[in-house]
């Protein structure tokens, strides 16, 4: 089989929250199966796959980048796979190590935060 994937560039940028479509064409005799898998990871929960070749992700997670495949398959050669890489863009995310310190008065705190942003944020 051969394959095709839409957006040619392999590469798609959101938001978070936002919605993607990947497209994945293959065309082969007789005509091939298409499976949708995530490098590295399992496949994000609410995506849905329409006709086989298109994968939708609705109100997407920062989790849910990475390297998306689709292998195209249809019992002659052998499978041939495509990549898609999805970059989610998302505001600061704040976590802490600990919820609470230990201080006297006039005495130093340290308090550790964690940010997670992309693009990266200034602390």
């Amino acid at each position: 089989p051969s394959l095709q994937i839409l957006p040619p560039t392999g590469e798609v940028v959101t938001r978070k929250g936002g919605q993607v479509s990947f497209e994945c064409k293959a065309n082969g005799n007789p005509a091939p199966t298409v499976q949708w898998s995530k490098k590295d990871g399992l496949l994000p929960s609410g995506l849905q796959v329409e006709t086989g070749y298109l994968l939708n992700l609705n109100e997407v997670q920062r989790q849910d980048g990475g390297i998306y495949q689709c292998t195209a398959s249809n019992g002659i050669g052998q499978p041939v796979t495509g990549e898609i890489r999805l970059h989610v863009l998302y505001p600061p995310e704040v976590s802490v190590l600990r919820s609470w310190v230990n201080s006297g008065e006039g005495l130093e705190a340290k308090l550790d935060c964690i940010v997670h942003a992309d693009p990266p944020s200034e602390v």
